[in-house]
């Protein structure tokens, strides 16, 4: 085939959204997706990036281009989508930043912007010496008590041993840490397979707390787990890669409390 009508239709998946804007392409993946030759999709993917149609980033990595690498400004969204749905109630303190770059799966960089962002639009309070703190509304109460998240049914032939469980999630941290996409089918087994676990471990969890700080924490953690999976999918590999580390991340805290406890406190 031709290197021009490689590169027509690679042009085509990227005008229909196939490719979003800010994905990452690699050589492989793309011939991959369309069953062309390695070479042949090389070459015309460097016509394409001599034409601007993508970028090549100085590590030589290329990307389609777009708006969705500010990663501040994804930040502070997610954030938002947490504050709201109770993961960081209102007049709540946030944790440490390393511990919220460490569930956000992002460096300390990023995470600064988005949150003095969040502090410019209302959404976070600041005070000298002290940590950020959600923005009480006028219309809050205070939290009140609301019932456990219900989990979602688990396929009974799922492998949802806590080893399994390790490794999967740890398997998606690392695919976004490495930006190394996997082919959509895989990606949407892994978001599957994350949800089941999470789903799964929601249910020992509820079982596990002994105080009423315990009761909160963990429930505050399971419905971060469950905004999260139903956020998964976004209109980039990019985004939906991150936030599929993000569910990761999420159920191997999960994972580890439900371990810990139900090992008489010792941590696995």
């Amino acid at each position: 085939m031709p290197i021009a009508e490689v590169g027509r239709r690679i042009t085509q998946r990227i005008a229909s959204g196939a490719y979003a804007p800010g994905t990452r392409l690699s050589a492989h993946k793309v011939a991959a997706d369309l069953q062309l030759p390695l070479d042949s999709v090389k070459l015309a993917l460097r016509d394409l990036a001599g034409n601007r149609t993508i970028e090549v980033q100085p590590t030589g990595r290329m990307r389609i281009p777009g708006p969705s690498n500010d990663w501040p400004h994804q930040l502070a969204l997610f954030v938002k989508e947490l504050a709201a749905a109770g993961v960081y109630p209102p007049g709540s303190v946030l944790p440490d930043r390393a511990e919220l770059a460490r569930a956000l799966v992002t460096s300390k960089v990023p995470l600064a912007e988005a949150l003095e962002r969040l502090v410019e639009d209302g959404t976070l309070e600041a005070a000298p010496r002290r940590r950020l703190r959600v923005r009480r509304t006028a219309t809050s109460a205070g939290p009140s008590p609301c019932p456990w998240p219900e989990p979602a049914a688990t396929a009974a032939d799922v492998d949802l041993t806590p080893a399994s469980i390790q490794q999967v999630a740890r398997e998606a941290v690392a695919g976004w840490s490495t930006r190394l996409p996997p082919t959509p089918s895989q990606l949407d087994r892994c978001i599957a397979y994350l949800t089941a676990a999470g789903d799964h471990l929601a249910k020992r969890a509820r079982t596990t707390p002994n105080t009423e700080v315990e009761y909160a924490d963990v429930k505050r953690l399971i419905i971060r787990m469950r905004v999260t999976a139903a956020t998964v999918k976004q209109p980039s590999i990019d985004l939906t890669l991150w936030r599929t580390a993000c569910l990761a991340t999420s159920v191997l805290d999960l994972r580890s409390i439900v371990v810990q406890n139900e090992a008489g406190g010792i941590t696995a």
